[in-house]
Parts: structure tokens; C-alpha cells; sequence
């Protein structure tokens, strides 16, 4: 059991019943270690907690990677060229790539704040909602506006879909932390981000399904425009578990801890509005007068402002700023090499001649297997290994090995590259090992520190704008990838993203483990000892 103290704060004097509860030390909560059956085994709340947070990043997974299997569809559809360079311009396919980690980047810090300031109950479908209408738009690009045209509108409606997905990021981890027991929350989180790879592998199925529905069309009667409904319905699938999502989150109340920020919030704010001239036993006999209740009122909406003062003043402090600075390189260190890999995979296997078929549904059915190969062999199994690991070894050393791994595996490409582009089987069991050593590494580490490492009333502000660093380096990976590719190689891109991986071990080191961190009552007792 956890050994708890009474913390009041000043606005408390007034209140008996409101109190802040903390733990003696501020650093770790000495708790009864689960068994190993309990461990693994959700509670009603938890399964019903996992499968609405896990299904979103299954949605957002598959909307992101989709369109790394989709671009070498639209190649063939509007261009009548095989690949993934559209036009055999390879910025403007790293736009379309680059267009929902764009819209991501807006996302994760709005939502984040505002989840932050308004709570997570309202915020949180708002993101989902938004993804869903930025998906339609996305499929409903008219063909009357020729080639360009649709790659400019799916391009605006990515970003506009990337904004909703962004804002799951920090919403989900923010909503499972908030309510997260301390010896399961590595656990749960890395549970719900794990569903990223299902989302992954979802979308190299359908890609298969669908085409192989239009195969005889495509491939024995030479039906080219027929890829035009092909890469919608691949895109549009996603729509179906997207809207029955969104109406549990509709339905999903507001946490515990989220609550209590919020009252305390309010309360603080009301106070010190009244301080110096009031008393607060003189306010609530007041309560019934409508001018006090109006100015009660009114300085509840002031607490919206109070808690953006509250992050700037968490994060002045240098023990605090050093986290944020470490979550936040890391992030995008690591997606600067995760991305690399991922949006341009399908550039990768056909440079080492995967997809050599003349024939184009065979040379997008080839793409498309590629890739499934490398996401059941190797993307899979990493989360899984993270998810059972985690809450034994801690995340500090999952992280720091990650990195390592990656760095090794991209330089051993990147040094015998030739050599591998001539050996398919050989490039392909790199590939699946760098890919699970991002998931068995930083790439599911990166997503679970910033929502243990802070305390819920900065939680959302920190792993959203965490999560947005991290996707400014996948979008530099989506616009630099091709046109690096063109004039240094793309094994000198592999050594470059070598570099960025033994960079991000080292900035780890700036971290702490969070194994039994209870980040709110550190909170709690730092704020005590300021009284």
C-alpha cells in the first residue's frame, strides 16, 4: 500500500474537503507488485479503457501507412508510371507522404493544450471527429481536376485528417495514464500505441484484398482507371470502426484525476481573485447574491488562463525543462529514421528490385507483399516484446538498446548496400529486424514517457508538443528521403539516419526511469515544499 501524507494548499484553508494526497517520497511509489496473472489480465474498466484508446491508434496507424502502399497507385492511375516517385518528381510524393504528419505537428499541440485546459472528455472525440471528416474529403477528390489537381486536394485534406490524428496522440496517452494503475500503465500504454502495427498491417491487407478483387479487370483486360477506385476504397475502409469509436468516446466520462485538476484549478483561481479584500467564508455567504455568484462565475473562466501560466511556470524550472528537451529530441530523432524507413519503404524494395514486374497490378500486388512481409515478421513482434518487457527491465534501457540496434542495423545496410540490393532475402531480414527494434526500442518508448514523466495538469501540453518534434522529423524524413535519395544514395541517407539513431542514446541518458514514478504526487510534494 502506498504511504500517503495530506498536502493543503493556501486556497485550502478555507475548503476542509478539498485535500491533495501525496506520497512520502516524491520520486517513487513503493507498491505491491502485481502477480503475473494479474498483470496481463484487464479489469471490465481497463479492457473497455484499452479498446477505445487502442482502436483510435489502429485508425490513425492505418490512415498514416496506407499511403505509403497507396502513392505507388496513384502513380499508375494519373501518371501511368510505376513507383513510388510521383511524376518521377520525388518532392511532390513526399509532399502527399509528408501531408498528415504535417496536419499531425498542429494537431498534437492544440489538442494537447486544449486537453490540458477544457479537460479530455470533450477534447478527445473532437480530434477523432475531426480525422474522420479530413478521411471523406480525402476519397472525395474529383478527377475533373486532372493529376495535379487530385495530389493538391488530397494533399490540403491530409493535413487537414493529420490534425484530428495528431490530437490522438497526446489525448490517448494523456486518457490511459490518467487512469492507469502504476504497476500496469507501461503496460497499458504500450498496449494501446501497440495497435499501430495492427493498423500497419490492416492496411497491407485491404491493399492486397482490394486488389486482388480487381485483378481480372486490371490485369486481363488492361483496365488502368480501375486503380482510381482502388486506392479509395483502401483509404475509405478505416471509416467503419472510426465511426463506432467516436461514439464510445462520446460517451467516455471524464477521469478521476483530470477532474481534480480542474476543481482545483477553479477554486485557486477564485481565491485569489478574492484575496485581500474578502474572505472566503464572507463569498460563500454571499453565494446567493447573484452579483457574487456572477464574479465566482467569472473568475472559473479565468482558470482557463491560469492553466496556461501553470505550464509556463512547471517548465521554467530546469529539472522539468531537461525532460521535456530529452522527450522531445528523442521523439524526433527517432522518427527522423522511423519515418525514413516507413514512408519510403516502397522506394527502398524497389531499389533492391522487390517490385521488378513491367506489369502493373503485379508490380503494386509485389510492393504491397513486400511490406507485409517486413510489418508480421518484424514491426508486429517489437510492440509485443515492449509490452511484456516493459514493466521488468523499465523503458530508460528499452530505449537506450533501441537506439543502439537501429543505429547498427542502418549502418550495416547502409555499408553492404550494393552488395544487399542484389540478395532480396538478405535486405529483407534487415529490414525486419530494424523494424522491430523500433518497436522493441524508442520508437513505443517515445509515446510512454512524456505521459509518465509529467503530472496530469501538463500531461497533454507535454506529450503533445513531445509527439509534434517527433513529427517534424517524420516530416523532413518525407520530403528530404527522395530528393536525398537522388543526389547522395539511399545508402547515404541510411548512414545519416545511423547517426540521428547513437545521437537519440545519448539524449536518453538525460531521462530518468519512470518505473513506479507516480509524476502527480511528485507534483504534489514539490508544490508543498514552495509553501
Amino acid at each position: 500500500m502506498e504511504q500517503r501524507t495530506t498536502i493543503k494548499r493556501p486556497f485550502e484553508k478555507t475548503s476542509a474537503s478539498l485535500e491533495i494526497v501525496r506520497v512520502a517520497d516524491p520520486i517513487h511509489v513503493q507498491v505491491q507488485p502485481l502477480t503475473s496473472e494479474r498483470r496481463w489480465i484487464p479489469k471490465l474498466s481497463e479492457a473497455k479503457l484499452l479498446l477505445i484508446a487502442s482502436t483510435g491508434f489502429f485508425i490513425d496507424a492505418y490512415d498514416l501507412f496506407t499511403i505509403n502502399l497507396v502513392v505507388p497507385l496513384l502513380n499508375i492511375q494519373y501518371n501511368g508510371k510505376l513507383g513510388s516517385k510521383l511524376g518521377n518528381a520525388a518532392l511532390a510524393g513526399g509532399v502527399l507522404k509528408a501531408a498528415t504528419n504535417i496536419g499531425c505537428i498542429a494537431g498534437q499541440i492544440l489538442f494537447g493544450t486544449l486537453g490540458d485546459v477544457y479537460g479530455r472528455r470533450i477534447v478527445y472525440p473532437a480530434a477523432l471527429g475531426l480525422a474522420i471528416i479530413g478521411t471523406v474529403l480525402t476519397i472525395a477528390a474529383p478527377n475533373s481536376l486532372g493529376p495535379q489537381g487530385v495530389f493538391i486536394w488530397m494533399t490540403i485534406m491530409r493535413i487537414l485528417m493529420g490534425i484530428g490524428i495528431g490530437g490522438d496522440y497526446p489525448m490517448s496517452a494523456s486518457v490511459v495514464s490518467d487512469r492507469a494503475n502504476i504497476n500496469r500503465r507501461g503496460l497499458l500504454l504500450t498496449f494501446t500505441f501497440a495497435m499501430q502495427g495492427w493498423g500497419n498491417l490492416a492496411g497491407a491487407i485491404v491493399c492486397m484484398v482490394v486488389l486482388s478483387a480487381f485483378k481480372e479487370s486490371i490485369q486481363g483486360h488492361g483496365e488502368i482507371g480501375h486503380f482510381n477506385a482502388v486506392w479509395r476504397l483502401i483509404l475509405g475502409v478505416i471509416l467503419v470502426p472510426a465511426l463506432a469509436t467516436l461514439y464510445q468516446r462520446l460517451r467516455l466520462p471524464e477521469s478521476d484525476r483530470m477532474t481534480e485538476v480542474l476543481k482545483e484549478r477553479k477554486l485557486k483561481k477564485a481565491f485569489e481573485d478574492v484575496q485581500g479584500t474578502h474572505i472566503m467564508a464572507d463569498i460563500l455567504d454571499q453565494i446567493g447574491n447573484k452579483e457574487a455568484s456572477a464574479g465566482v462565475q467569472q473568475s472559473f473562466q479565468k482558470s482557463k488562463l491560469s492553466a496556461l501560466n501553470e505550464f509556463q511556470e512547471y517548465f521554467s524550472k530546469w529539472k522539468h525543462m531537461k525532460h521535456l528537451f530529452a522527450t522531445t529530441a528523442c521523439w524526433f530523432l527517432l522518427d527522423l529514421s522511423f519515418y525514413g524507413i516507413a514512408l519510403n519503404q516502397s522506394m527502398v524494395i524497389a531499389d533492391i528490385g522487390y517490385d521488378r514486374a513491367v506489369e502493373p497490378w503485379q508490380n503494386a500486388f509485389d510492393n504491397t507483399k513486400a511490406n507485409l512481409i517486413i510489418t508480421v515478421a518484424g514491426f508486429l513482434p517489437g510492440y509485443y516484446f515492449t509490452m511484456f518487457f516493459i514493466e521488468y527491465i523499465g523503458r530508460k534501457p528499452i530505449q537506450i538498446g533501441g537506439f543502439l540496434i537501429e543505429g547498427l542495423l542502418l549502418a550495416v545496410v547502409a555499408g553492404d548496400f550494393k552488395s544487399l540490393s542484389t540478395k532480396p532475402a538478405g535486405f529483407l531480414v534487415c529490414f525486419i529486424l530494424l523494424q522491430f527494434f523500433f518497436n522493441f526500442g524508442a520508437n513505443t518508448t517515445t509515446f510512454v514517457y512524456p505521459a509518465e514523466i509529467f503530472p496530469t495538469r501538463v500531461r497533454g501540453f507535454a506529450s503533445g508538443i513531445s509527439a509534434a518534434c517527433g513529427k517534424i522529423g517524420a516530416v523532413i524524413a518525407a520530403l528530404s528521403f527522395g530528393e536525398l535519395s537522388e543526389v547522395i544514395g539511399t545508402n547515404g541517407v541510411l548512414w545519416i539516419l545511423a547517426g540521428t539513431s547513437f545521437l537519440g542514446a545519448v539524449i536518453s541518458l538525460l531521462l530518468p526511469e519512470t518505473k513506479g514514478w507516480d509524476a502527480d504526487e511528485a507534483d504534489a510534494f514539490e508544490q508543498a515544499q514552495q509553501l
